[in-house]
């Protein structure tokens, strides 16, 4: 009975030794929170998740709406796969079309980019060697969008689009309808011969 006291104590002593050194709160500073605090922090973070889902639906949807725009004025009967998430990379090529990337034809371009992506998911050992593939192709894709669009600014915008991302679907909902505006322009400005 004295051998289990004395354990018991020293373990008490020891126990007592290392909250000292280590400074650990006891039970009362442990559950002496302020929830004020606790609840004010939950609030910020719940505010700027909010903030963050909303930025990113908005951008969806500016992209989306960019892209089935362009796709309806090339009279594409699969416009609407734009408001769907990694398809509307397949809308992106039909709007592209036939075109070379890098010096290499490419007749499928609506398939590039998927393939891309099946290719990551299906073989994850190649996901660095693809998700390299992707980045060229989607941002020679995007150039070719871009000046499809608007040949003067093509350039800068995807330097900006590369530098700055999130302006990607800003460039391409402000420029869907930027090669129907140049045609309407030029049926007004011809004059009928007399």
């Amino acid at each position: 009975m004295n051998i289990i006291y004395a354990t018991t104590t020293m373990m008490q002593q020891n126990l007592n030794n290392m909250k000292h050194y280590l400074n650990l709160p006891s039970k009362e500073q442990l559950f002496n929170i302020d929830w004020l605090d606790v609840t004010g922090a939950l609030a910020k973070i719940g505010l700027a998740l909010t903030l963050i889902v909303l930025t990113c639906f908005v951008m969806w949807l500016l992209r989306a709406v960019g892209l089935y725009v362009m796709a309806r004025n090339n009279k594409d009967e699969l416009a609407w796969t734009s408001f769907i998430p990694f398809a509307c990379l397949f809308t992106m090529g039909r709007i592209v079309g036939d075109t070379s990337i890098y010096k290499i034809k490419i007749s499928k371009t609506e398939w590039v980019l998927p393939v891309i992506i099946l290719c990551m998911i299906a073989v994850p050992i190649s996901m660095g060697f693809s998700l390299i593939i992707f980045v060229l192709a989607y941002y020679g894709l995007l150039y070719r969008l871009f000046e499809k669009q608007s040949k003067d600014s093509a350039a800068l915008l995807i330097i900006f689009s590369i530098i700055l991302p999130i302006l990607q679907p800003l460039f391409i909902f402000f420029l869907r309808n930027k090669n129907i505006n140049k045609s309407k322009t030029k049926i007004k400005t011809e004059s009928p011969k007399a």
